[in-house]
């Protein structure tokens, strides 16, 4: 089966076709139903369809592509020339590798790229394309979706940023951090692999919570954790950890329920209160 979701670092190298085209049709109808084909797979403003007929010579863009690239169809004819100067110079080479895998494997392919409008503006488009070849193997079409994602990257960008800089406020915190999925730890700050008696926090990253906590009490913390609702934290609650080395010490914990990689998770919040107890 064909994996839309693998991403070739390639690109159909346009320039290896010449610009100009002498549009031959073995039957009027050809054209009728390349354009029909054309028209019917433009889904929206932001997705369009191109196809080049290997047979005839002949390069097709929906409406959508000339919108894309912001280029006048009025102007300028569909060329790969034309497209190429569009693409960001940067992203040019896997448009070039795209192109020899869809002359020589029967495969999708999914690419993603940006383009370098004429006011410096950055557009990022996903393309999905694909070749049909005849009876000995010889290509004779290849054709391709192409999609303006744009407004959804500058968003994953955004939102990349906010994690980065949030990850980066929990590791200056002085209290313990620790975020865990099915039992199991999947992150720890500084100051929580440090309460926790770890040299680096390597040492706490896949352990199960339970090993940190103190055997007579995993009850009442599981107990805890179950009282939650999902984005809400639980009253504060004191509970007796363990230490790599073995040794027990007094902590008070806030917990809430977060939503990872669309998994649940839990978060604790760990102050080491052994210090303001009475010895």
């Amino acid at each position: 089966m064909h994996n839309l979701n693998s991403i070739v670092e390639s690109s159909f190298g346009l320039e290896k076709i010449q610009d100009s085209y002498e549009i031959i049709y073995a039957d009027r109808r050809d054209k009728e139903i390349q354009l029909k084909i054309v028209k019917s797979s433009q889904l929206n403003a932001h997705m369009a369809r191109w196809s080049y007929d290997l047979t005839y010579k002949h390069l097709l863009w929906s409406d959508g592509v000339y919108e894309i690239l912001e280029i006048d169809s009025k102007k300028i004819n569909a060329n790969f020339s034309s497209f190429l100067q569009v693409i960001h110079p940067d992203d040019r080479p896997i448009k070039e590798k795209t192109q020899k895998a869809l002359f020589n494997e029967n495969n999708i392919i999914e690419i993603t790229y940006r383009l370098q409008m004429d006011d410096g503006r950055i557009k990022w488009v996903n393309e999905i394309c694909s070749s049909d070849f005849d009876q000995n193997g010889n290509p004779i079409r290849i054709y391709g979706i192409i999609q303006d994602i744009t407004r959804f990257k500058l968003a994953e960008i955004k939102f990349l940023q906010k994690e980065e800089d949030y990850k980066v406020l929990l590791n200056l915190l002085p209290v313990g951090i620790i975020t865990y999925q099915n039992n199991l730890i999947t992150f720890v700050n500084p100051e929580g692999g440090h309460i926790l008696g770890a040299s680096e926090v390597y040492e706490i990253i896949g352990q199960p919570i339970s090993k940190f906590v103190d055997v007579d009490e995993l009850n009442l913390f599981h107990n805890k954790m179950d009282d939650e609702d999902l984005g809400i934290a639980s009253k504060t609650f004191e509970a007796r950890l363990i230490r790599i080395n073995g040794s027990v010490f007094d902590a008070i914990i806030t917990s809430v329920y977060r939503c990872i990689d669309n998994k649940l998770a839990v978060q604790l919040i760990i102050f080491d209160d052994s210090k303001n107890k009475i010895k």
